[in-house]
């Protein structure tokens, strides 16, 4: 029998205050103290009822695309663009999937696994040997240079430096207490953390708008060629304007989601040497066999350490969504307007489904597979992440790539916590690795 209630929970904020910055020690005390589905008070918005079992997440999951709105944080409009396809619904986010799927089809992914891999091996070369340094800044650079690359197809070494440093100079000035209080989105005479975003921001756009006329007039085999190219089914095309705040998106998105990933792939290795050691041993037979950069994602092992590495680390904990129609979610009657969410980080540390949940252990994505619905590392149903095999092939590749040419030891004497970046949580040194 359904209650009309919400499901109980916590009471207070302050939970989320000590936990601003690393909320997975908060996300793991819910889950001891409650049975899900659980209310969560949240800072200056409306609660959050939020699952983590199979069933409370295939009703959220599986319901009417149409009874959901989005309820990705709004402030990140003012990095990304209020068109972006996180901040849309319904029939407008219906429209856009559709238009930027083509980019990131399984052919087309595989034919910027040669770019990838050289992406890693530039960066790799640069870690210094006999130094302790961290590691997330390479994985940045070799992400960005992929993004570079295969999205802006952007080859020509100057204007590859060009783009990498208005895409850091954005992301740098990108502060979100500016982008969560309109109260600062002031000029202040041009001074200001406000005036330095914005003149960043209009930096890249005139770059940006650049390379769309030349791609209108010169088309490549790159993603914003696709995106120059795509039409809908009346025959229209993406305004300069849509087409800016998409490759945003996937720069933002693209960019910090996969660095991160690298970097808590190669904590997580260092730290079970055995686990590194079996995985050298595959790296190695498939180079002792030659295989090709864009078969490297079918090494099971390999595979394996990637996705138990988004299980332990999922890039975004919590997908939340804003429902506009009444659900019923075990057991709780809902009425429009709730926000509901499902836990990627909870439901990857349920003990019925992974034994041992806080042990990296590969092996148990090579002897058995789980449902969308138990492993959700790039959210699920309609607003699944778009990019999420290429985010997972670019991985494999990049991960291979750096191991086959480099050796490392770990340089971390306490366990690494979460920190807050834009749109995920990466490793808060970022993860100090010695080159041997």
């Amino acid at each position: 029998m359904s209650r009309d209630a919400l499901p109980p929970g916590p009471r207070s904020v302050l939970p989320q205050l000590v936990h601003m910055r690393d909320p997975f020690p908060y996300m793991r005390e819910l889950a001891a103290k409650y049975k899900p589905p659980v209310t969560v008070p949240m800072l200056g918005a409306p609660p959050i009822v939020l699952t983590w079992t199979p069933e409370g997440i295939r009703t959220i999951f599986g319901a009417d695309p149409m009874s959901f709105a989005t309820a990705t944080n709004e402030a990140l409009s003012v990095i990304l663009g209020s068109g972006s396809i996180f901040l849309q619904s319904g029939a407008e986010h219906r429209r856009t999937r559709k238009l930027l799927s083509p980019p990131f089809h399984g052919d087309r992914m595989r034919a910027y696994a040669a770019l990838m891999a050289r992406a890693a091996e530039r960066w790799t070369e640069k870690i210094p040997r006999d130094k302790v340094a961290p590691v997330l800044p390479i994985a940045q650079g070799i992400t960005l240079d992929v993004i570079v690359e295969a999205i802006f197809g952007e080859q020509d070494p100057s204007r590859v430096e060009a783009l990498h440093e208005r895409i850091l100079a954005v992301v740098a000035a990108f502060n979100p207490m500016i982008a969560t209080f309109k109260l600062l989105q002031r000029e202040f005479g041009g001074i200001g953390p406000w005036a330095r975003f914005q003149a960043r921001a209009k930096s890249l756009h005139e770059v940006m708008l650049g390379l769309i006329a030349e791609k209108r007039q010169k088309p490549g085999d790159d993603v914003l060629s696709l995106l120059v190219a795509a039409r809908d089914e009346d025959g229209s095309a993406l305004s300069d304007r849509e087409i800016i705040e998409q490759l945003l998106t996937f720069v933002v998105a693209g960019h910090e989601t996969t660095a991160t990933s690298v970097a808590w792939a190669l904590y997580e290795l260092h730290r079970a040497p055995e686990t590194l050691a079996k995985l050298r041993e595959e790296l190695a037979q498939a180079a002792r066999e030659q295989t090709p950069p864009e078969a490297l994602p079918k090494l099971t092992y390999l595979r394996a350490v990637v996705d138990e590495t988004l299980r332990m680390h999922p890039p975004v904990p919590i997908i939340t969504r804003k429902i506009t129609a009444p659900i019923e979610l075990e057991g709780y009657s809902l009425p429009a307007g709730t926000f509901v969410a499902a836990g990627a980080y909870n439901a990857h540390c349920r003990e019925e489904t992974f034994e041992a949940p806080h042990a990296f252990r590969p092996e148990r994505f090579v002897h058995k597979t789980y449902t969308p619905f138990e492993y959700l590392p790039y959210g699920g149903g309609h607003r699944r992440c778009l990019g999420a095999g290429f985010a997972t092939f670019e991985l494999c590749v990049v991960l291979a790539t750096v191991l086959a040419r480099a050796s490392f030891e770990l340089a971390e004497p306490k366990p690494v916590e979460h920190a807050f970046r834009i749109g995920t949580f990466g490793p808060s040194t970022g993860v100090r690795l010695r080159r041997a």
